[in-house]
């Protein structure tokens, strides 16, 4: 949080960030819960014969069900009453797209650590290894148990029988797998049962 520019932890690029800080006001009396917008709400605008306003707010909806955070100026005058403080954003100015920081920690989107997955992975293994990634900042031991279980994955798409993780490393190493890749299964292997134990992952 101390620089104008950075990788970006959406695209990877290392361009200008723009920070922002945030000020709140509070939702009004009536309501008194945020505008979530729920299919009652969509079906009113996709209704509306407004269409001028409709489009920008199926726009709206449509980033507000991205799930991502986004800017939105407000244009109706609306007093700001408080300043928020140890939360900001950036955005980035290859991607536009913004990131939620508190205090000096990237909080959203999750960082994803270490080295990616392999392009030859199936998907479904790919998931549980992004989520690892995801995780490492929060939990060492998370990230762990769900990388012996993407091994375990893994073996068992690679014909093994996918029910003991040690026998599936023993017979590939009988048909010749890497000596090093042996021995980095086997430390995933090793920290990941103690990253469990005494659960068990399905």
């Amino acid at each position: 949080m101390t620089e104008t520019a950075f990788d970006c932890p959406y695209c990877g690029a290392f361009t200008t960030q723009h920070w922002f800080k945030l000020h709140a006001a509070r939702v009004d009396t009536e309501r008194r819960i945020p505008a979530i917008p729920d299919e009652a709400m969509k079906e009113r605008i996709r209704s509306s014969k407004d269409t001028e306003n409709k489009k920008n707010l199926l726009e709206w909806i449509g980033k507000m069900d991205s799930g991502m955070v986004f800017l939105d100026q407000n244009k109706q005058g609306v007093y700001i009453y408080n300043d928020v403080n140890n939360l900001f954003l950036s955005q980035c100015y290859n991607c536009k797209k913004v990131a939620v920081w508190v205090c000096q920690r990237l909080v959203f989107p999750p960082q994803r650590l270490g080295q990616g997955p392999n392009a030859d992975l199936p998907d479904e293994i790919v998931q549980d290894f992004e989520e690892a990634r995801s995780i490492l900042n929060f939990s060492t031991r998370g990230a762990a148990a769900l990388l012996r279980f993407s091994i375990q994955k893994l073996c068992a798409f690679l014909g093994e029988k996918g029910k003991s993780i040690d026998d599936d490393i023993a017979s590939l190493v009988a048909k010749g797998l890497n000596p090093l890749v042996q021995k980095s299964l086997d430390v995933v292997r090793v920290i990941g049962n103690e990253a469990v134990h005494p659960g068990v992952m399905t």
